[in-house]
């Protein structure tokens, strides 16, 4: 039995009541996570311990992992890179983690603490630390303003190589490549620290890349 499922591109996930993680479908660039690059028409396991956040899109995975709360397992292959993960890669967190979020190029941890972390592709700034370095496996600081506090990252995925986030008032922050004015913000500038964005009372946002 499944307590959790998503998806991203043309692979499934599931985690199952006793926290073991399941994927099949199409394997390209390691989004099975099974070590493989294959197709699985059954389910395949890919990690245990693990709890019930997980967030996909096409080609990368992340999962929070139960034990301590502070750790997040991710596989796949972030867009723009040439490092392929086929197989689960830990990285630890400050503090336990309240939700995960994917990309096309990055994965996002927002902590209990209210501070979000991200790791993968930084080249458009989608890593939100003020930088355009890449940091596949190590987690860095998104960088908001002093005093805001998030409750929410974006469903599902967010637009190409661009973030969004919630904090405690309702706003919601954009950060990244903003190629495609994503950002509403009636220009294409890309944005390498979060920016507030104009929707004021938001419980949710989402995004998709093209």
């Amino acid at each position: 039995t499944y307590e959790a499922v998503a998806s991203g591109g043309d692979t499934s996930y599931g985690v199952s009541t006793a926290g073991n993680v399941y994927s099949w479908g199409g394997g390209d660039a390691g989004a099975l996570g099974d070590g493989s690059t294959g197709t699985a028409p059954t389910p395949v396991k890919v990690e245990s311990g693990a709890s019930a956040l997980i967030s996909a899109t096409s080609h990368v995975a992340a999962v929070a992992l139960s034990a301590a709360g502070a750790r997040v397992a991710f596989w796949g292959t972030f867009a723009g890179s040439t490092s392929q993960h086929s197989s689960p890669v830990t990285v630890s967190l400050p503090a336990p983690v309240a939700e995960v979020a994917t990309s096309n190029s990055a994965v996002y941890a927002l902590l209990t603490s209210g501070s979000v972390y991200a790791w993968g592709m930084g080249t458009y700034g989608q890593l939100g630390d003020g930088g355009n370095a890449n940091s596949l496996t190590i987690p860095v600081q998104v960088k908001f303003p002093a005093g805001v506090t998030i409750v929410s990252l974006s469903v599902n995925s967010g637009p190409w190589n661009t973030a969004f986030a919630i904090d405690t008032t309702g706003h919601v922050w954009g950060w990244g490549a903003n190629g495609s004015s994503d950002l509403c913000l009636g220009n294409s500038t890309q944005h390498d620290t979060p920016v507030e964005l104009p929707f004021p009372d938001v419980t949710a946002v989402a995004g998709a890349a093209d």
